[in-house]
């Protein structure tokens, strides 16, 4: 087994930058933190309006408060996986080019 010091990164998805004093945003940064933001504000959205989010909200607060509403634990299950699922996809895609992550990560340089 090999071990690489310098690793590739993958490639941005933007290359524009915005200057703000002196700050420096990259359009990776800023698609990170768009998205990041939409994802709150849809979900807060979903828990708050829709009556299976309003349901996945009150089983987190009480055990039994699942068996009053009207779906099912095998959809709550599933709506739960989704959203994780959906998330953790977009946000590792656009995570990709900032942080570079191998299986070797923790180990030391030789």
């Amino acid at each position: 087994m090999f071990f690489r010091r310098r690793r590739p990164a993958g490639t941005a998805l933007s290359n524009a930058a915005l200057t703000v004093g002196p700050l420096r945003f990259t359009g990776q940064s800023i698609a990170v933190y768009g998205l990041t933001i939409a994802f709150i504000v849809g979900l807060w959205l979903f828990f708050g309006y829709n009556a299976d989010g309003k349901a996945l909200r009150a089983t987190a607060v009480n055990r039994w408060a699942r068996a009053w509403s009207a779906s099912g634990p095998t959809l709550s299950g599933q709506i739960a996986f989704l959203l994780a699922s959906v998330i953790g996809r977009f946000l590792g895609i656009l995570i990709v080019p900032i942080t570079t992550l191998y299986y070797d990560t923790v180990l030391p340089d030789r």
